[in-house]
């Protein structure tokens, strides 16, 4: 938001694929939002170690797909 919008009803607009229309009231002229206003962080989850490992063995899995994909590709398509 910037730092000099006034208070008061204000219209705000999306678009995209679709617009999206909806009205906005400012309460405040604040300059700059205030550290409690932020919302806490949220904790950093911890994965289990067969879970972080699963994940790993899984990527491996596809990226190894995804080269022998693009080789075969390679070869198939004709020469020019």
């Amino acid at each position: 938001m910037p730092a000099d919008l006034q208070s008061g009803s204000h219209g705000l607009q999306a678009n995209a694929a679709e617009t999206a229309t909806t009205e906005l009231t400012v309460l405040g002229g604040a300059s700059r939002p205030s550290d409690s206003m932020a919302p806490a962080p949220a904790p950093p989850r911890e994965r289990p170690l067969i879970e972080s490992i699963g994940l790993v063995a899984l990527f491996g899995v596809l990226a190894g797909l995804g080269l022998l994909f693009a080789r075969s590709i390679r070869r198939e398509a004709p020469a020019q």
